[in-house]
């Protein structure tokens, strides 16, 4: 890896080389076409992604690519929610990088708040759009003979 100097303030992490690891068992790749589309279109639905620009940085996450190499046996629908799943969380986690909520820790008992009310079924959920994406998720992920122990 080559460190950045005072004469090469500009210097990249292209030049790092990732060192060989070890691993007792083959790297497995999902077979099926990355769910991106499925997944932009989600958030899209969900008004996750609200302009060209959100649109595109969305994109060239790849979350589709995420989640076919950490589900390499899903059929499509499990890969779909666990695409949109890794997007919400990625999204969410934005709200603490780029926006109030890093520097405002004081904010996020406002934010949790709906999130809370999806997972105890005691409240619908606010406009705001990452929580109602979130009862989305959770309300496809919970569908079926999930106990009440399975989704605490």
């Amino acid at each position: 890896m080559t460190l950045c100097t005072e004469s090469e303030p500009h210097s990249s992490l292209l030049d790092f080389q990732m060192p060989a690891f070890f691993m007792p068992f083959p790297q497995e790749v999902n077979p099926l076409p990355p769910p991106e589309e499925a997944a932009t279109r989600w958030a899209e639905m969900h008004g996750l992604i609200p302009t060209d620009a959100s649109r595109t940085r969305f994109q060239e996450a790849r979350f589709g690519q995420l989640t076919k190499l950490c589900h390499p046996s899903a059929g499509t629908d499990l890969l779909d929610l666990m695409t949109q799943w890794y997007a919400w969380f990625f999204l969410f986690d934005d709200q603490f990088d780029d926006g109030p909520l890093g520097v405002r820790p004081d904010l996020v008992p406002e934010l949790i708040a709906p999130f809370m009310g999806v997972l105890n079924e005691v409240s619908p959920p606010a406009t705001n759009p990452l929580a109602l994406a979130f009862a989305d998720l959770w309300g496809r992920t919970t569908r079926g003979p999930r106990s009440s122990a399975w989704r605490r």
